[in-house]
């Protein structure tokens, strides 16, 4: 039992069945209602129906005029299976507080660690590997992949948010991470072997360091 006292509403929200109820049906049993006005931009509503709609394309640029801020997922970093590893690709996985995100395929991203400075946490561990600059103090630039992995054989496929860094060998579980997107590349692809997707994660992995060599100014 929450014992709400009071609700911020879209002034298009209803609920219930065949969406009878709104804002007035909510006044009329003692709540308190703030309703907030429709924000349009360049002449259509923003809406999270409408956010979620671009970032499944891959446009990471409208998604953050929407949004008013880059897109983000915070999440702690937690045990996978270590195929990564085995592919010479080692990555962090990220925990996802939703099932099913709205993201697919592959980004460059920029990492910062909620807790601590993940650039000192990363000299610690190992000073010859200390990874590819952010664009934010403390920040690292790495290879992102969200998806259920099709390439790999999987009983049960999950949805996980994975990132790949360069240059890093470095104890990082269990620290909270904000994953900030900031470049699509391309959507999850089935590879036909795991040789065929190491080569293909080296190839995008290529391809977003030299993104990172030609955008010396935070994108968005």
């Amino acid at each position: 039992k929450l014992n709400a006292q009071a609700l911020v509403l879209g002034d298009d929200f209803h609920f219930g069945k065949d969406r009878q109820g709104n804002s007035e049906f909510l006044k009329n049993y003692g709540f308190q209602v703030t309703n907030l006005h429709t924000i349009e931009l360049e002449g259509e509503r923003v809406s999270s129906t409408r956010i979620r709609q671009v970032l499944q394309v891959g446009n990471l640029a409208l998604a953050a005029k929407l949004l008013g801020r880059p897109y983000s997922i915070t999440g702690r970093v937690q045990y996978g299976d270590q195929i990564g590893r085995t592919l010479d690709f080692p990555t962090i996985n990220v925990r996802l507080n939703r099932h099913k995100p709205c993201l697919n395929g592959i980004y460059g991203v920029e990492v910062i660690c909620e807790t601590t400075s993940l650039t000192q946490k990363v000299l610690q561990d190992n000073p010859e590997k200390p990874g590819i600059a952010g664009y934010h103090e403390n920040s690292l630039y790495g290879a992102g992949h969200v998806g259920t992995r099709p390439a790999i054989q999987q009983e049960h496929p999950e949805w996980r948010l994975e990132v790949h860094f360069p240059d890093v060998s470095a104890n990082l579980y269990g620290l909270f991470m904000r994953v900030t997107f900031l470049h699509y590349l391309h959507g999850e692809l089935n590879y036909p072997s795991l040789e065929a997707l190491k080569a293909g994660i080296d190839n995008d992995v290529q391809q977003l360091r030299q993104y990172r060599n030609d955008t010396t100014q935070f994108p968005f």
